[in-house]
């Protein structure tokens, strides 16, 4: 994988080959399929300070990712 796929973590800078996402070589379950991203556009991936993938959504997906923070977030007052 390049390395910007294989990204390190931890004071020792490892790296978690669990982590990296690709689609499946069979094409059964097509990633981009499943949740409706344009593979040319790109996507936005919602992900956790534990590195929990929160959500994927297409790149144009605005209104999605507003509604997703607005179940949990505060409006600043």
């Amino acid at each position: 994988l390049p390395s910007l796929l294989r990204p390190s973590k931890g004071c020792y800078n490892l790296i978690d080959y669990e982590k990296a996402y690709c689609p499946e070589a069979d094409g059964k379950n097509n990633i981009f399929d499943l949740r409706g991203v344009d593979r040319r556009k790109g996507c936005v991936i919602i992900i956790r300070p534990d590195q929990y993938v929160s959500h994927i959504v297409p790149i144009d997906g605005h209104h999605i990712i507003t509604s997703f923070f607005d179940r949990f977030m505060l409006e600043r007052s």
